[in-house]
């Protein structure tokens, strides 16, 4: 049995080190993530940056924000209080927030249009568990997990404002 042998050359060796050594140094300099001081004692679910303000969706007080990169935190959250924030997007002069909590009223895509002041639900997905939004184009897409209020992927061309159901491309399982 012939066996292929494999030389490396002792200069390619060195130079792959030193490369792995400084791009560890890089790396290690400008880490992508530093721990911040908040929001305090909450769990958060949800980072999302839009027009300068950092919004921290968390698992049952709403949203929280900072205005200064995660040094600061304040309740954002004045009509989404008890709610879940399962995902956070901007589109046009909005702010949306999927929540979902055991309340009526909560399961919805709710919007701020004054950066998380206040917030008021959206219409036609009313009583849904939106779990994550998507944005191509111009449009926003919401994915609507099981549970209450069914399944599926909606969608809104007006910012938000508006969702309607998208009809699935697979009719009949795919047969």
């Amino acid at each position: 049995m012939k066996r292929n042998h494999l030389t490396i050359h002792p200069l390619a060796i060195s130079a792959f080190c030193l490369a792995f050594l400084a791009i560890s140094s890089l790396s290690a300099q400008h880490a992508p993530f530093e721990k911040t001081a908040g929001p305090p004692g909450l769990t958060v679910t949800v980072i999302y940056k839009a027009n300068n303000v950092v919004y921290a969706g968390t698992q049952l007080q709403g949203i929280y924000k900072s205005t200064d990169n995660g040094s600061n935190w304040i309740a954002a959250n004045n009509g989404i209080d008890r709610a879940r924030i399962s995902d956070i997007i901007a589109s046009g002069p909005n702010v949306l927030a999927a929540t979902s909590s055991g309340c009526p009223g909560f399961n919805n895509v709710f919007k701020s249009t004054d950066n998380g002041t206040s917030w008021s639900p959206t219409s036609g997905l009313d009583d849904k568990i939106v779990e994550a939004f998507a944005i191509k184009g111009s449009s926003i897409y919401a994915t609507v997990g099981l549970g209450l209020g069914g399944n599926g992927v909606w969608r809104s061309t007006d910012n938000g404002n508006t969702w309607q159901v998208v009809s699935s491309p697979i009719e009949n399982g795919g047969k």
